[in-house]
């Protein structure tokens, strides 16, 4: 889905662009769909997005060839993490050299490769969500479009001159010399995906839960925890998801109708979407990326004596289901803290004062934003 919307964007912005398909059932079907209607890319909040590629360009512009590639400047690699070794053996036959940029969850994508890399593999930080609807052709993203970011690893040379380019469609993409920091940054909020995968509700309801966000409150700290050990502490790469990263796991805690003042603006148009791992259990592409996610963390905390039980059970649970291939196991939010071994009132334990001061932090930077948002339109 990540794939085809940032297609659909790049041919809007007048880029020449070549869609290589894998060689799966899912794959053909969709190819069948996107020839007969085209592909649309919409948003979940702004009902007058609409940018798309018609019927007949996307059919000539799709191909099971990647052959196709060795025209291109750069490369977008959208494929599961499991792909990565199948990708850069396809990349090495064609003696590809350009830029190829990973748009893939998780840390250390190019630990995936083998050596030598032949081409500059650029990781990246993909700070959206999209949906696909395998009958009709369209990709939704599930959020504003001014929410959407990319952001490139800065160390890495063609970065800079990648993002002046995609800049020049909707989504906006920045270069950060802090990229490891970010990464990490995103990964505790990816968190959130096996906890909405075991669950089989879309997100909103996910959040309205107590016991869900009680679950993914303790595998973002046994994170945080292992993050704090090798002395990188992860960022986000603007202030107002600094701020969420710092304050998450304090908001997921606090009583429902402070979390909802709190975050409802920040799920706006997400409700009803789910994560990708979600989609992918749905789907019965298996395997998921659970193992990127909270098996890092899981691997990051053997190598450094910290016991991770929350993110190594939902491993565990995410992985079943991976088996079974049934879909979600549509864990209630009652069993899945049972079955990761917390309980609600471990969660009041958290000092009082603590809780105040977040409330207070978090109405401070609510009414700072809406002065500034005011002084900015006079």
């Amino acid at each position: 889905a990540i794939g085809c919307f940032v297609a659909a964007l790049l041919h809007h912005a007048d880029y020449d662009i070549r869609l290589v398909l894998s060689k799966s059932a899912r794959s053909a079907q969709w190819h069948e769909v996107l020839c007969r209607q085209g592909l649309v890319a919409k948003c979940s909040v702004d009902a007058t997005f609409h940018q798309e590629i018609s019927a007949g360009d996307i059919c000539a512009k799709t191909s099971a060839d990647p052959a196709v590639l060795k025209q291109c400047n750069c490369i977008l690699v959208t494929t599961k993490r499991g792909a990565n070794r199948s990708v850069q053996q396809q990349l090495n036959d064609l003696e590809v050299r350009c830029p190829v940029v990973f748009l893939q969850n998780g840390l250390n994508v190019r630990h995936d490769l083998t050596q030598p890399i032949r081409f500059e593999a650029i990781e990246s930080v993909v700070n959206f969500n999209v949906t696909q609807d395998m009958a009709s052709g369209i990709v939704t993203l599930a959020q504003s479009i001014e929410e959407a970011h990319l952001i490139l690893d800065g160390a890495q040379p063609s970065a800079t001159w990648l993002a002046d380019h995609l800049n020049r469609s909707a989504i906006k993409t920045s270069a950060s010399e802090s990229f490891v920091a970010v990464q990490r940054g995103k990964l505790l909020l990816n968190m959130t995906n096996a906890v909405n995968a075991l669950s089989g509700l879309a997100i909103g309801p996910m959040f309205s839960d107590p016991a869900y966000r009680r679950v993914l409150a303790a595998s973002i700290q046994e994170a945080k925890s292992v993050f704090e050990a090798d002395g990188i502490h992860p960022k986000a790469d603007n202030s107002k998801d600094e701020f969420l990263l710092r304050w998450f796991t304090s908001l997921l805690l606090s009583p429902q109708w402070f979390f909802s003042i709190t975050m409802g603006r920040k799920l706006k148009g997400r409700g009803e979407g789910r994560t990708s791992m979600a989609q992918d259990l749905e789907a019965r592409r298996v395997p998921t990326e659970v193992g990127y996610l909270n098996g890092e963390i899981v691997r990051l905390g053997k190598a450094a004596n910290i016991p991770t039980p929350v993110n190594q059970r939902i491993l565990e649970l995410v992985e079943a289901a991976e088996t079974r291939n049934q879909g979600s196991p549509g864990l209630c939010s009652k069993e899945l803290l049972q079955l990761t071994g917390l309980n609600l009132q471990d969660a009041s334990r958290i000092s009082s004062h603590v809780v105040k001061l977040a409330a207070a932090a978090v109405l401070l930077a609510l009414a700072v934003t809406k002065i500034y948002s005011r002084n900015s339109r006079l």
